[in-house]
């Protein structure tokens, strides 16, 4: 086997154990932020704000929202 093949080998190994990673802190990030959002929506003073936000160029909607952490109703 050349040396070139050799190493591609070895970088495919390296990316495939760096995507393996990438994926579990993603996946652990995820499990923080549900964690985080659950406690903000539990102890947030929200103050709910009315506002008109466009969907598209011709569409838009009404929605509502926390000022302080952006929960939308």
């Amino acid at each position: 086997m050349s040396e070139f093949v050799e190493k591609m080998i070895i970088l495919k190994l390296s990316f495939e154990r760096e995507i393996t990673f990438i994926k579990d802190t993603l996946e652990r990030k995820k499990e923080n932020l549900k964690t985080i959002n659950a406690f903000i929506r539990k102890y947030c003073e929200h103050e709910w704000m009315d506002d008109y936000i466009d969907i598209d160029v011709e569409r838009g909607m009404n929605i509502t929202y926390c000022k302080h952490c952006e929960l939308s109703k």
